[in-house]
């Protein structure tokens, strides 16, 4: 198998996880309910427990959000960015987050970067 081949294989294999409105509005509503039912609880829920869930809860909040700034959560631009926008004011995350985020994609691993970019914002604000 040349890599010719193997390259067109994994074309296959990724088209298969695009995104559509069905998954994202999934997605998005199970991840809010779970969300909106733990804040509901939680003076009936185990303190330990409710902080574990609650973190884990916000942990994939932050992916559906950090994909909606990839443009890649729904198929639509618009959705996303409106998307985007509602939870970085939920997540307490700032508006430069979106463009640091991007420069951080642009030169990482490269250490000839022209931009002369030496460190990690991204990783600063979130």
């Amino acid at each position: 198998m040349t890599m010719v081949d193997k390259l067109q294989g994994c074309g296959k294999h990724i088209f298969s996880y695009r995104a559509t409105y069905a998954r994202a509005w999934w997605e998005l509503s199970t991840t809010l309910v779970l969300w909106i039912a733990l804040l509901a609880l939680h003076e009936r829920i185990n303190k330990p427990l409710f902080y574990l869930a609650l973190s884990l809860t916000q942990s994939r909040v932050f992916i559906v959000f950090h994909d909606a700034g990839h443009n890649s959560f729904f198929p639509s631009t618009r959705f996303n960015s409106w998307l985007w926008r509602i939870l970085s004011i939920i997540l307490m995350t700032p508006g430069e987050w979106k463009n640091d985020h991007r420069l951080h994609h642009s030169y990482f691993g490269d250490r000839e970067n022209k931009a002369n970019y030496q460190w990690n914002p991204t990783i600063y604000l979130t």
